[in-house]
């Protein structure tokens, strides 16, 4: 059955979000346990996200493979409503048990550019006519969410609970830390642009390391080598629905994916920090278990990048790919000085990283390729790509 879902990401992302859900939605598996041969329908892109329409089953599969998602709801029902006695009678209408039973839920109202304002009165009008709606958020549950704008209502059911960024892996993280989403379009923007013109990267190619010379707790290398991994030891919140077809009520069900061309690239991250490095090494043996399938060689240094020995990667290619310290929050670095510095790497390819739009780096040989300007938390960035 076909079914409408929001996929939310942060804003400005939406075409590389398409593009994602384009680039692995042949790995979904349709209920008779096989590939879907299905493609999605973009309903209407809007900041913050986009809207697809697809088989059931499918929508609640995105949860599994988007890195740059943060959550998928699931459209249920929706109508129009400019006074309350409207929007009472059509609530009533719901029938929630068909998708929930008796399990208690959230409730979570927001109101836009309509009549029905008042979202308190909203939220207690709806929580006389949805008896099972608690009145204290309580993560452990199931979340409903209803959408007034321009007096349309949509009811949406949150099929992912814990916000999608949430991998399970990070079981510490450093300071200024990078949300693993960003961390993710990262690499999809080598990824993007390493394959325009000559190859500059394949994650094919055994014989290539990606290094971080500011890895921190190892986020960006994590979301690199599992890029091309479903998540499937991590709980969905779709997986406790009612109606859940046969297939996904199974406890064997996530092993009929089957994963193509899994990348074969090493990592290498470098931390100056003691503290750091080992909250490094704590999420690495959690990476492990959430992402069993990954096979890539790891190796993680503790110390200073630029004063490291980088001989021994002579006979590698290697692409840096980095978010080193700027801005207000981590001031008197040295990071520019330290990414000019990595040009002495002897088969350095590229580079990429995340830096604020005042810096100027300049390297001998390295050229910026591409480089696109973005929002992240409140600071402009720019992401830049260097390569011979």
């Amino acid at each position: 059955m076909a079914s409408r879902f929001f996929v939310s990401c942060q804003p400005h992302l939406e075409k590389d979000l398409l593009n994602e859900l384009e680039s692995f939605w042949h790995q979904l598996i349709d209920l008779d346990g096989l590939p879907t041969r299905s493609r999605p329908e973009v309903v209407y892109e809007d900041i913050g996200g986009i809207e697809i329409e697809c088989e059931t089953h499918l929508g609640f599969q995105i949860n599994l493979f988007s890195k740059l998602a943060n959550r998928v709801l699931w459209r249920i029902h929706h109508f129009e409503a400019r006074y309350f006695d409207q929007f009472e009678k059509e609530l009533k209408k719901l029938d929630l048990k068909k998708y929930l039973g008796e399990q208690k839920f959230n409730l979570n109202i927001e109101s836009g550019k309509s009549r029905l304002f008042h979202e308190s009165n909203l939220e207690e009008s709806a929580h006389k006519i949805l008896k099972n709606a608690v009145k204290k958020q309580d993560e452990n549950l199931l979340s409903l969410y209803i959408r007034i704008f321009k007096d349309h209502v949509t009811l949406s059911l949150d099929t992912s609970g814990k916000h999608l960024h949430k991998r399970g892996y990070r079981q510490a993280q450093g300071e200024a830390p990078m949300r693993e989403t960003l961390a993710a379009k990262m690499y999809n923007f080598l990824l993007k642009n390493a394959l325009e013109g000559e190859v500059l990267y394949s994650p094919q190619n055994a014989n290539t390391v990606i290094l971080d010379p500011f890895c921190g707790a190892g986020t960006l290398l994590f979301e690199a080598a599992s890029f091309f991994q479903p998540n499937l030891v991590s709980k969905f919140d779709f997986e406790r629905f009612n109606n859940l077809p046969g297939l996904l009520k199974s406890e064997t069900w996530k092993k009929n994916f089957k994963i193509a061309n899994p990348s074969k690239t090493q990592f290498m991250g470098i931390e100056l920090d003691s503290k750091t490095f080992t909250k490094l090494e704590g999420n690495y043996e959690a990476f492990k278990t959430h992402f069993p399938a990954v096979e890539n060689g790891f190796k993680f240094i503790q110390g200073n990048s630029k004063a490291a020995d980088f001989s021994a990667l002579k006979d590698q290619a290697v692409i840096v790919i980095a978010n080193p310290p700027y801005g207000e929050r981590l001031k008197n670095t040295d990071a520019e000085d330290v990414l000019m510095s990595l040009e002495r790497i002897p088969n350095l390819k590229g580079l990429v990283v995340v830096h604020p739009p005042q810096w100027k780096l300049k390297f001998s040989q390295l050229k910026i390729k591409q480089s696109e300007a973005f929002n992240n938390q409140g600071l402009d960035l720019k992401l830049t790509l260097f390569a011979l």
